[in-house]
């Protein structure tokens, strides 16, 4: 289900008829801190949960490392599973058309975007 910060990215669109950007939704990684372990599913989910609002969300990982080199922090390598999934998920909704993309009831079917009568 849509959360509760999605539903207010619709009302702020609604309202300002601009685009919204979602940053540090949380990370994929494994640090104790509740926004630093969203696993690459749970990441995912939530640019879904962003495409289908039509919202803009950035992507980061938290992993703990040896060396203490944090990737939102210092950059370096990516290390989690959710850049593939992200990638993927990117594919399939460039090759469907993503500027025609639209929600099927932004307050009735969370989550379900096409285009009108094809997809």
């Amino acid at each position: 289900m849509m959360g509760m910060e999605f539903i207010g990215f619709v009302l702020c669109q609604d309202a300002y008829q601009n685009p919204v950007i979602y940053d540090e939704v949380g990370y994929e990684g494994n640090p104790s801190q509740r926004w630093g372990r969203l696993s690459a599913e749970e990441l995912v989910d939530k640019f879904w949960q962003a495409i289908t609002s039509g919202t803009y969300m950035t992507h980061g990982e938290t992993f703990t490392h040896p060396e203490d080199i944090i990737w939102w922090a210092k950059g370096g390598t990516l290390r989690g599973k959710s850049p593939k999934r992200i990638a993927f998920l990117r594919k399939i909704v460039e090759e469907s058309g993503q500027s025609e993309l639209e929600p099927v009831d932004r307050w009735w079917v969370i989550n379900g975007v096409g285009k009108n009568g094809e997809l």
